[in-house]
């Protein structure tokens, strides 16, 4: 009884600490960008579905529009629906969500650390190697953002894929094989139900199953044959999950929505497989040429790989081998997908963890003499220093106006909360009247607070876009725009954005008023006949002061349909100011 509660009360130590640790860097980095608890705008398209779901709307973009699946996460979708119908503010619920899932993940982290360091004789101390981990995982910047303060489903596809890892390393075929089996299908339903691509990545647990077997009896022969099928009826069972799970969910989508994937993936996906690749192979490239400690990581478990394989350590293979199917599917899928647009690489952020765990078996399994003499005594200094040089060599873009730059990032968390101050005025504007439909690029944060029509014009919650056939070249996951829904709709107001009179009196560019809305407008407007039938505009309903309006007056810059502008000047209720920039 002491040996366990020793062996417990030190795992308890390291698990509150890793908790505790953890929610203060949330809360710095929550701090640094100023939040506001809305998350970035993508974030405020699944609160917006999860909202319709529990108001008994369905999943559906706006109350009454029609079935689509414009999110990525049906999991991430259905426990925020279930949260917000729990504590009824879906900005607490997407919080919450988000703080615990990453909370999770890092416990879920730390418990894989423990499995794979009872497998061998270790000379380093579990805590030291606990802190070399932390400091890696907390060494990036992006990692704790991504899976926190964006309020997205990156945290609940790394936590999938770590149960997923936790499973392949925990499970003893010697045992009961039932509740293994139990297991692994909760955790493939997971896998299945958080992501699209967790259709082929589940589909490693019976595979890790099966070369476990493998390494244990390697004989394949006729007389072996009965025993590798007795030896593999959990992986013929968790197949039969897959099966079942996959073939459920296509079901269910092909009934309710009527296409067999996300309708996100028609708008975002290029049918051009070589232009996808090679997008692909771009963007992969920017990982590991921007932080070039993850090109260490991935030629030590290549080191890794062709040692074991001389190694007669059958588990020791089984290991490696297991993390470089992880690592290799979790790096190639987003290759295949074309890569994102987002700064920050989301869909490399569940490679992070693993990197880790294989930066830290390396320290694990070949630590240098004056290593150990070094964290005997200073080890607590060894982690202040690993921190430190982590951060400088695997983010040198940090501080840089770059793309990759927390400022230029920063700017992702301003498009919600700017979406939704529009929508607010809007409302505002317009009670006694029929709202005016409104096209929009961003649609998260609009649509948490407008209450008229809108039209995602890029088609992410617009089927007909998203199936119109088009070939998605151009700005990754923004290339579906289609003027043949603004021909057809004629929306009122296009591309709305919150601006103060004295940043749009002092602008002479028409990005300085737009923002991010530029490209796409001038892309919509390049037609001739959509360009004569609306015009650049800034509106408010504040009232002049003595000296006119006030430098801080916010309104609405947009593009408005010119019948439609000349009918608000007959009302007498809005300043409006005419653009014309270049």
């Amino acid at each position: 009884m002491s040996r366990w509660w020793i062996a417990n009360k030190q795992r308890i130590v390291i698990f509150s600490t890793v908790v505790l640790v953890s929610t203060v860097v949330w809360l710095f980095w929550f701090i640094v960008f100023g939040q506001n608890v809305i998350g970035i705008d993508d974030a405020n398209i699944f609160k917006v579905y999860a909202q319709n779901l529990s108001n008994g709307f369905g999943f559906v973009f706006q109350p009454g529009g029609e079935r689509v699946e414009g999110f990525t996460s049906l999991l991430f979708v259905l426990l925020l629906s279930l949260l917000y119908s729990i504590t009824g503010n879906i900005d607490l619920s997407g919080l919450l969500l988000s703080v615990s899932i990453f909370l999770l993940v890092m416990v879920t982290t730390i418990a894989l650390l423990l499995i794979l360091y009872q497998r061998k004789q270790q000379q380093l101390s579990l805590y030291t190697l606990v802190g070399i981990l932390v400091t890696w995982l907390f060494a990036s910047p992006y990692f704790v953002i991504w899976l926190s303060l964006t309020q997205m489903d990156t945290g609940l596809w790394t936590l999938a894929v770590l149960l997923a890892m936790i499973w392949c390393f925990s499970f003893d075929m010697n045992k009961n094989r039932l509740p293994k089996l139990i297991l692994g299908s909760g955790v493939m339903l997971i896998l299945v139900l958080t992501r699209p691509e967790g259709m082929l990545l589940s589909l490693l647990l019976p595979i890790c199953w099966f070369l476990k077997v493998l390494f244990k009896k390697r004989e394949v022969t006729s007389a072996k044959l009965r025993y590798l099928i007795s030896k593999n009826l959990v992986s013929i069972g968790l197949i039969g999950v897959w099966l079942s799970s996959v073939v459920g969910l296509t079901w269910f989508r092909l009934t309710y929505f009527g296409w067999p994937l996300p309708n996100t993936f028609y708008a975002k996906v290029s049918p051009d497989v070589m232009y996808r690749i090679g997008q692909g192979l771009l963007y992969a490239w920017s990982f590991v040429s921007h932080l070039p400690i993850t090109l260490i990581s991935i030629g030590l478990l290549m080191y890794f790989m062709m040692i074991a394989f001389q190694a007669r350590s059958k588990p020791w293979r089984f290991e490696l081998l297991t993390l470089l199917l992880f690592f290799g599917l979790l790096f190639l899928i987003p290759i295949f997908n074309g890569g994102d647009h987002f700064a920050g690489w989301r869909i490399y952020q569940p490679i992070w963890p693993i990197l880790g765990i294989v930066m830290t078996r390396y320290i694990t399994l070949y630590p240098p003499k004056w290593y150990l003499d070094f964290t005997s005594r200073h080890s607590s200094l060894l982690l202040v220093l690993a921190f430190g040089v982590l951060l400088i060599i695997s983010q040198p873009y940090l501080i840089g106006k770059t793309r990759l730059s927390l400022d230029e990032f920063s700017y992702e968390f301003s498009i919600a909360s700017n979406g939704r101050i529009v929508g607010e005025l809007l409302n505002s504007w317009f009670v006694n009247q029929k709202k005016p439909t409104v096209g929009v690029i961003s649609a998260g944060g609009i649509a948490m607070s407008y209450q008229g029509e809108m039209y995602d014009l890029l088609g992410l919650n617009e089927t007909s876009i998203a199936h119109d056939g088009g070939m998605r070249k151009g700005i990754k996951n923004h290339a579906s725009l289609n003027i043949k829904l603004v021909e057809e709709k004629k929306p009122e107001i296009l591309f709305p954005i919150g601006r103060r009179y004295s940043e749009i009196s002092a602008s002479a560019q028409l990005s300085e008023v737009l923002i991010h809305n530029t490209v796409y407008a001038q892309t919509i407007l390049n037609d001739q006949e959509l360009k004569n039938s609306y015009k650049l505009v800034w509106l408010t309903q504040e009232k002049t002061t003595a000296i006119g309006i006030h430098p801080t007056t916010i309104g609405v810059a947009m593009y408005i349909k010119k019948d439609y502008l000349e009918s608000l000047k007959k009302m007498n209720s809005f300043q409006i100011q005419e653009l014309v920039v270049e």
